[in-house]
């Protein structure tokens, strides 16, 4: 979401491939440094965010000639997150560029995998609900989801290759976090302040959850804002969370590899998650985290808490 406090001394710009024509006004766009070209499997293009087109004040914003496979320029409107791509300019890019491309049938509106939240009806079927993964039971060790959380994260950690820290205390940062959200249960879901449901293992929200509902097969809360639970495997969860963390939010997943002790690891997670108040305007103007905050002491003792009680476990082997 567009921070309120943000006026523009955050600026990013960004080039990368138009993928999939959303509308007259917004495409998909795979970002270059952001999400890899040739993997469509942890960021699908159908995942990508939604980038606004910037028209001149000349226009009467009757749309767009962009195609998939064009390359753009632009920059986020939501400065460091990221998160809203805003396209202000197109030009001939690389070699195999318009083989960038996932397909033809998706320059309109309505086609598979393009955005079409803004029109889908409260009652109907989103047709971007076709799952990408299939659900599947965990064979995760643990006698607790809070240690299957652990062991996952663990696992993943290891794997990348690209911790340079504590890695204790990084899964258990990431166990502390969820553990705040939804006491690691895959099925809470609740409503927020403003009417929309909150779901999973960190209470994904709007685009987030339809994302997550969309990867699955899972009917959208989109229309209806049910709070019904997602009934999505706790892995197939963490599985998603990684990909969003380690792809979509390279900030604070660096921060995390390079997290040493519980109070830099449970930074990270602030960072991920920008809470109000905590993630906050620092006297140098940046965003960061403030450590005094009394909900930072509190994520920090369950990050240390979790350190106490953690112990990792691998996979089952049959």
């Amino acid at each position: 979401m567009l921070s309120e406090d943000y006026y523009g001394d955050q600026f990013r710009w960004f080039v990368g491939v138009v993928k999939e024509i959303a509308d007259n006004d917004r495409v998909k766009v795979r970002i270059f440094g952001i999400h890899r070209m040739d993997d469509n499997t942890n960021v699908s293009d159908g995942d990508l965010p939604l980038a606004m087109v910037m028209y001149p004040v000349t226009s009467s914003g009757g749309g767009h000639a962009l195609t998939p496979g064009k390359w753009v320029v632009g920059f986020f409107a939501d400065g460091d997150d990221c998160q809203q791509p805003i396209v202000i300019g197109a030009f001939k890019g690389g070699a195999g560029a318009a083989d960038n491309s996932s397909s033809s049938s998706a320059t309109s509106p309505g086609a598979a995998g393009s955005a079409t939240e803004s029109t889908a009806s409260p009652t109907s079927t989103n047709t971007n609900d076709t799952p990408t993964s299939t659900p599947s039971p965990s064979n995760l060790q643990g006698g607790s989801n809070a240690q299957k959380v652990y062991n996952f994260i663990r696992e993943h950690i290891e794997a990348s290759g690209k911790s340079g820290g504590d890695m204790h205390a990084q899964a258990c940062a990431v166990v502390a976090a969820m553990n705040a959200e939804s006491s690691c249960n895959p099925n809470a879901a609740t409503m927020d302040t403003n009417g929309w449901p909150s779901k999973g293992l960190c209470q994904w929200n709007k685009e987030r959850l339809w994302k997550l509902e969309r990867r699955f097969g899972v009917p959208s809360s989109q229309g209806d804002k049910n709070t019904k639970p997602l009934g999505i495997p706790l892995e197939d969860q963490l599985a998603y969370f990684w990909d969003d963390f380690s792809v979509s939010e390279k900030r604070a997943f660096n921060m995390l590899m390079s997290a040493r002790n519980s109070t830099e690891a449970t930074d990270a997670m602030i960072a991920f998650e920008r809470p109000g108040g905590v993630w906050a305007k620092m006297p140098d103007g940046k965003y960061g985290v403030n450590r005094s905050h009394p909900e930072f002491q509190k994520r920090l003792k369950g990050t240390m808490d979790a350190m106490s009680k953690m112990q990792y476990q691998g996979r089952k082997t049959s």
